[in-house]
């Protein structure tokens, strides 16, 4: 899935829109030196637009812990997507059976006799 680039002006809205604090919730001034990105507020692989109104700017460090927990969210939601679907891998070997002697047989009257 690509991410759409948006102009400068955009971005540059964003962070007046703020008002140069982090999104994320902690409110620290955002800094050149010590970085910010823009953040999906809802993910792209969570049914998140690829739309400005759907962008926060943040910082490096926050960034890292929201994308974290974005992470264990999309696993999740793939394991679901896979289950509904039947297409979940198995794990493991596949279990033995018993099996059946074959020196033995079952009519169809449901009588057990042996094979000649």
């Amino acid at each position: 899935m690509t991410r759409r680039r948006f102009h400068r002006r955009i971005y540059l809205g964003i962070l007046r829109q703020q008002a140069l604090l982090c999104a994320c919730g902690c409110h620290t001034k955002l800094s050149r030196q010590e970085g910010y990105q823009f953040d999906h507020i809802t993910a792209l692989a969570l049914g998140g637009a690829d739309r400005p109104d759907n962008l926060r700017a943040v910082r490096v460090p926050c960034h890292k812990r929201i994308s974290a927990l974005d992470i264990s969210m999309i696993r999740k939601a793939d394991r679901q997507r896979k289950a509904y679907l039947g297409t979940k891998k198995q794990r493991g070997p596949k279990m033995q059976s018993r099996g059946f002697d074959k020196r033995l047989r079952r009519r169809m009257d449901g009588t057990i006799e042996v094979r000649a």
